[in-house]
């Protein structure tokens, strides 16, 4: 089989060596016609290590499109093959016509397109997405009333005290903008954002501040809040990416987001309640309770990441 070994000595040349069993005799193809060829079978098996060059081209341009693809066909499993761009097999299989049906009916049927909810990162970005504006539901239908029943302030005062929080937040999405960058930690934002939030509704729950005083604090509040928009964003983003690969992000960023809406839905439900049994400063409570609990989920999202990228 000199044919077949010099052909295996240009591949072992290119891919940095390989160890293969040869004859000393051509190639005879006689024998493909023939029945009893059929009952043939001869595995070879390459051991090799690729140069670096060769293994970044593997790992940055093949295994990103070849992920891409798996997750595409719902063979998410398959796609977190660990080394799986590196996994080469060289099969001589017999001439059985039949062997294409048999492998068909071996092949797995299609999978669910909805065996991405199975992923613990979708349930994470919902529930993040969840509380951190559930308690921004609370302030959107509740601040006026709250802050008149709390500190006294006029119908024009506590109207606008909202109105100057959503200015603080939109300011905070400019400055949040800046800081989250692909590659960032961006939990690291949310954390800070969201617990600068949690302090400033508890100063608004416990203290009895001054009328001059409860503008200023609200701004503060939504503008750390608003800080954590972008980050939020592309934590998620990084989140799909690593568990699910790019072409999922249309399903997942469907799922996630309509945690927003089920938050800002809940939102007037729950802590309406509280305002019936004129529970005030529960509100407040309330709200900064929601920022800490979507502090957890952001760190539970990014922690998914992390495990993606370190396994």
């Amino acid at each position: 089989m000199k044919a077949f070994r010099n052909a295996l000595f240009v591949i072992g040349a290119g891919i940095g060596g390989a160890i293969v069993a040869t004859a000393a005799q051509a190639i005879d193809n006689s024998s493909i016609g023939k029945p009893e060829f059929r009952e043939h079978k001869a595995t070879y098996g390459l051991v090799y290590r690729l140069p670096k060059d060769v293994t970044d081209i593997l790992d940055n341009k093949i295994y990103p499109p070849l992920r891409e693809k798996l997750i595409s066909l719902g063979l998410a499993d398959v796609a977190r093959t660990f080394n799986l761009q590196h996994v080469t097999v060289m099969h001589l299989h017999n001439a059985d016509p039949s062997t294409p049906a048999t492998t068909d009916k071996s092949a797995s049927p299609p999978r669910n397109p909805w065996t991405f909810l199975r992923e613990p990162m979708i349930w994470f970005a919902f529930a993040f997405f969840f509380f951190s504006t559930f308690g921004f539901g609370a302030l959107q239908n509740f601040a006026p009333p709250l802050l008149r029943e709390l500190f006294g302030l006029s119908l024009a005062a506590s109207t606008s005290a909202l109105s100057i929080y959503l200015l603080g937040g939109s300011a905070g999405l400019v400055l949040g903008g800046f800081l989250a960058k692909p590659g960032n930690q961006h939990e690291r934002y949310v954390m800070f954002a969201f617990s600068t939030g949690a302090v400033f509704a508890l100063l608004l729950a416990f203290l009895p501040m001054p009328i001059w005083l409860v503008l200023p604090t609200m701004a503060l509040m939504g503008f750390g809040v608003g800080i954590a928009g972008p980050s939020r964003d592309l934590l998620v983003r990084a989140a799909t990416k690593a568990r699910l690969g790019e072409g999922a992000y249309g399903r997942v960023y469907g799922m996630v987001y309509s945690g927003l809406d089920v938050g800002l839905a809940l939102a007037p439900v729950a802590f309406g309640m509280l305002l019936d049994r004129h529970l005030h400063s529960m509100v407040f409570i309330g709200v900064a309770v929601t920022m800490a609990c979507a502090i957890v989920a952001a760190l539970a999202l990014a922690r998914e990441v992390g495990e993606r990228h370190t396994g």
